[in-house]
């Protein structure tokens, strides 16, 4: 299930959707499974989804709203890599067979 909402706390007040409680985006949406090595740097360790809008905090990738509050850095070179991964749409139980980049997703969800 999708929920679309703003975080207050969110850098710019950025809209984020959240499909079955995950902050980040759940693997399954992907088309190709990810190396042991992506998994390692694309992966939110708090979450266990693909790392939205990826920082690094204490040493570890994570979702920025993943991070309550802890200090964190943006992690540019894993936010592009997150951003080129091809997935399915995320809605794909609503029988939307579309797929792409994961820098698509959130308009896509909301022009559905």
């Amino acid at each position: 299930m999708a929920t679309i909402q703003t975080e207050p706390d969110s850098p710019d007040n950025l809209l984020y959707i959240q499909i079955d409680g995950y902050r980040g985006y759940k693997q399954d949406i992907l088309t190709l499974k990810l190396s042991k090595l992506e998994n390692k740097f694309l992966i939110c360790t708090e979450c266990h989804g693909i790392a939205k809008e990826a920082v690094f905090c204490e040493g570890k990738t994570i979702c920025t709203l993943c991070t309550a509050g802890k200090p964190h850095e943006p992690n540019d070179d894993v936010r592009e890599s997150v951003n080129g991964l091809n997935v399915i749409c995320p809605l794909n139980y609503r029988s939307c067979e579309c797929t792409g980049e994961l820098r698509h997703v959130d308009q896509h969800i909301l022009a559905m």
